[in-house]
């Protein structure tokens, strides 16, 4: 790995803090799409470089960058910064775990052609003859993205004194609280359905402040699997929050053990017990079959106000993740009022915009506590 001495001795990486440098003096912020250190045509220095910004700690970088530090170091702040500020928003952040997130087009809005899968077709033909012909139906959706952020609670004091690790947690909290509004508008998107082809499936209804995963008076996830499979989608993804997970999904996957008696309890059917599924995928919370939950406590799935109260009125979305959102996302994370690499640290914000809309309606399903 290359020490950061070494990165800013090399010619190729020099020009690009030049850019990085010209750009934020333009701009007075700070997004890699703009310039970066990253922006290296020789895929291994391009490597050995994110190994550096991604292990190197931002205390070091910080620490030097001064003017008795080392020449140039300032300016590859910007890019360990946003760096920092990615991984700590991946702990609020579920977007890309629900969907099809996309980002860099030009201009302002984003328009989606959703098709019609009963008119998106492949046809037999012979070889030599006329090309299949056919009307493809199509719905479209606008993705018109948001700006919202936050500001850094670092100090100019916190720079001076080197108070790194408060410098740390400031990132590391502002960072989550845009993943966590992120998710919140994007949840709420989902749940509602009311972008692309299809119908949401929202007539299941969860019991009285419970919901089941199956022998529910009304519907549980089970039943809800079985609409999504009458619409030809294959569920693979639960998310609910925790009150719904404890009260009662957990508890109603498998099989009673006895005929609903004190003591008795719910257990895999044995048939499936030995049974070789997909290993979860990273983000997750745990698997069920083929099934991935993620438990997300988002404003966007219960009613409950502020911590503190009980969440009611829960909501668990079951959908196919790879046809039901699609999340448009425009500067993602970008630092704002930023343009010394260090002394403005202090007083910048965090911003960013995005906007989601959802595909096939009919591949979600919304199951809500009465």
């Amino acid at each position: 790995m290359l020490s950061l001495q070494e990165a800013v001795q090399k010619d190729t990486i020099k020009q690009q803090l030049h850019l990085v440098e010209q750009q934020m003096d333009a701009y007075g912020e700070f997004h890699p799409d703009r310039a970066s250190v990253f922006d290296i045509e020789k895929p291994a220095l391009r490597q050995q470089i994110q190994e550096m910004i991604h292990t190197i700690p931002l205390r070091e970088f910080l620490a030097k960058s001064g003017t008795t530090g080392i020449a140039g170091a300032a300016y590859m702040v910007p890019d360990k910064l946003h760096d920092d500020i990615i991984n700590y928003s991946m702990q609020t952040d579920i977007v890309p775990l629900i969907g099809t997130v996309v980002n860099g087009w030009e201009g302002g809005d984003l328009t989606v052609d959703i098709t019609n899968k009963a008119t998106y077709k492949a046809k037999q033909y012979s070889t030599g003859g006329a090309k299949p012909a056919s009307t493809i139906e199509t719905v479209q959706a606008t993705i018109t993205p948001l700006t919202f952020g936050v500001p850094l609670l670092i100090t100019q004091t916190l720079i001076e004194d080197a108070a790194y690790g408060l410098i740390d947690y400031h990132l590391n909290e502002a960072a989550k609280a845009m993943g966590e509004l992120s998710t919140e508008l994007a949840v709420t998107v989902l749940a509602a359905a009311s972008d692309g082809w299809g119908t949401l499936n929202s007539g299941a209804s969860g019991d009285a402040d419970e919901t089941r995963f199956s022998g529910a008076t009304t519907t549980g996830i089970d039943t809800a699997l079985g609409l999504l499979t009458d619409d030809r989608w294959i569920g693979n993804t639960v998310l609910l929050t925790s009150e719904a997970w404890e009260h009662s999904v957990y508890k109603t996957i498998g099989s009673e053990t006895g005929g609903g008696a004190a003591g008795d309890f719910w257990q895999p059917a044995a048939p499936y017990e030995n049974v070789q599924y997909p290993p979860l995928q990273e983000g997750f919370t745990f698997k069920v079959g083929n099934l991935d939950f993620l438990i997300n406590n988002t404003d966007a799935l219960h009613d409950g106000g502020n911590p503190g109260t009980a969440m009611t009125s829960c909501k668990t979305v079951i959908f196919d993740r790879n046809n039901a959102l699609i999340t448009g996302r425009k500067r993602w994370l970008q630092i704002d009022n930023y343009a010394d690499p260090i002394r403005d640290i202090a007083g910048a914000t965090i911003s960013a915009r995005q906007d989601s809309v959802s595909l096939y309606d009919d591949a979600i399903c919304v199951i809500t506590e009465t």
